[in-house]
C-alpha cells in the first residue's frame, strides 16, 4: 500500500511540475516576463526559466491567494485560525505592468 501511495504522489508531483514548466515556457514563447495560474491548486510564486511563475493556490485546502502588494510585488496570502499571514518573496523584482 505504502508503494502504491508513493509512486501516486510522485506522479501527481511529476505532473505539477511538468504542468509549471510549460506554463512558464508558453509565456517566454510569447514574450511575458510572468504568468499567473490557478488550475494546479498549489500556492507557489517562483522563477522557471527566468519567467515568473504564479500559481494562486484554492481557498477550500490551501486557504491560499495571491495579492499585489502597493510596490507592485507579488505574495501569497495564508488564512490560518483567524488571521491572514503574508509569504513574501525575497529579491523577487515587481513585473513590469
Amino acid at each position: 500500500m505504502s508503494a502504491g501511495l508513493k509512486q501516486r504522489l510522485q506522479s501527481a508531483n511529476e505532473y505539477i511540475a511538468r504542468f509549471e514548466e510549460t506554463a512558464a515556457r508558453h509565456a517566454a514563447e510569447r514574450g511575458f516576463d510572468g504568468i499567473v495560474c490557478g488550475h494546479i491548486h498549489r500556492p507557489c510564486i517562483r522563477d522557471i526559466g527566468g519567467v515568473r511563475y504564479s500559481n494562486d493556490g484554492d481557498w477550500i485546502e490551501h486557504r491560499s491567494a495571491l495579492a499585489e502588494s502597493a510596490n507592485g510585488y507579488l505574495q501569497i496570502l495564508h488564512w490560518k485560525t483567524g488571521e491572514s499571514v503574508v509569504e513574501s518573496i525575497p529579491h523577487a523584482p515587481p513585473l513590469a505592468a
